[in-house]
């Protein structure tokens, strides 16, 4: 994946209810933090986001 980057990327995940806070949401929290300096985001309402703060680490709202 990364030779395919060329700007910044983001990881969001949209779901009907929030899964639990386990071990899993926060190892891909951290790891797309340092490794791709990007934000991992789960999401369970319906609206529109703009892409570059979906992207930030600090959240898409």
């Amino acid at each position: 994946m990364k030779p395919l980057l060329k700007e910044t990327v983001g990881f969001l995940v949209i779901c009907s209810r929030y899964p639990r806070f386990d071990s899993f949401v926060a190892k891909a929290k951290t790891k797309c933090a340092r490794e791709y300096k990007s934000g991992f985001h789960v999401i369970c309402d319906k609206r529109e986001l703009d892409i570059e703060k979906a992207a930030a680490i600090d959240g898409p709202y």
